[in-house]
């Protein structure tokens, strides 16, 4: 698997993703996103950003298009 989920409070979960190996370094590259509520939830955002990663279309939080045109 590319991911996993790690509890960190009650109601908070991070998800952990291990991204393509950096082509200059070769050190590995994780992407953490928290995620607020159950772990249920957790789950699912995993599932969703591991079909974005699958499909090309997931962008790093934070490096997101501004949308000006």
């Amino acid at each position: 698997m590319r991911g996993h989920i790690t509890k960190r409070s009650k109601d908070s979960y991070s998800i952990v993703l291990e991204l393509d190996k950096d082509p200059v370094t070769g050190k590995r590259k994780q992407q953490w996103i928290t995620v607020i509520g159950t772990k249920k939830n957790a789950e699912k955002k995993l599932s969703e950003l591991l079909s974005q990663i699958d499909t090309g279309s997931f962008i790093k939080p934070g490096k997101q298009p501004s949308g000006n045109t």
